[in-house]
């Protein structure tokens, strides 16, 4: 299998990881960083995403941001 086809692999397993709610340390060792930061990436994926309209928002009122936003 090519690097393009075990990346994706990497990546769905991330997201299937973080959808069935397991924490991140869970992540394999790949041999190859890259497959790494696919697995992470799809962990990521099914993460709140980043609401930059309300961190704005957050900003000029001069309210503290909430955690979610410090990920």
């Amino acid at each position: 299998m090519g690097f393009r086809e075990d990346a994706l692999r990497a990546r769905r397993e991330g997201l299937a990881a973080a959808r069935a709610g397991r924490p991140p340390t869970v992540c394999p060792r790949f041999t190859d960083p890259r497959l790494t930061l696919a697995w992470v990436r799809g962990y990521r994926t099914a993460q709140v995403p980043f609401d930059a309209a309300q961190s704005r928002q957050e900003v000029t009122s001069g309210a503290v941001p909430s955690a979610a936003h410090a990920l």
